[in-house]
C-alpha cells in the first residue's frame, strides 16, 4: 500500500491507476533531490518486493528460501520486462534495492504461521 500511495501522491499522473482515480495533476509535488527521487522511484519497488516475499511466506506456506527464490525470479523478470518494453536499460539500482528489501524481509519475517 505504501508503494501505491507514493505512485498516486508523488509521481506524475501518467499511469493507469492515475486515470482510474481521475487524477490529472500531481497531488503533492516534491522538490527534485536525491531523497525525493529515492522516495518516488525506488521506495515503491522496495515496498513491492517486501510485500511479495511476505505474502508468499505468510499465505502460501512456502519456506523462506523458496519464497525468496520465487520473489527474486519474479522481480528480476519484472525489471527485464520494464527495460525491454520501454527501450530502457536494466535498472540495476532498482534491482539492488529490491534484493536488499528481500534480504531484510527474509531476516525479520517468521518462517511459519503460528496456529
Amino acid at each position: 500500500m505504501a508503494g501505491v500511495l507514493v505512485y498516486v501522491l508523488f509521481r506524475e499522473p501518467q499511469t493507469a491507476l492515475h486515470r482510474m482515480l481521475g487524477l490529472r495533476t500531481l497531488p503533492f509535488p516534491l522538490p527534485d533531490n536525491a531523497a525525493t527521487n529515492f522516495l518516488r522511484y525506488h521506495f515503491p519497488d522496495i515496498s513491492w518486493s517486501f510485500a511479495l516475499f511476505a505474502a508468499l511466506v505468510l499465505w502460501t506456506g512456502l519456506s523462506k528460501k523458496a519464497s525468496a527464490t520465487v520473489s527474486l525470479v519474479l522481480l528480476s523478470f519484472t525489471e527485464w520486462e520494464q527495460a525491454s518494453f520501454g527501450g530502457a536499460a536494466f535498472d540495476w539500482a532498482d534491482a539492488g534495492w529490491m534484493a536488499l528489501s528481500l534480504l531484510f524481509a527474509y531476516l525479520i519475517i517468521p518462517n511459519e504461521k503460528k496456529n
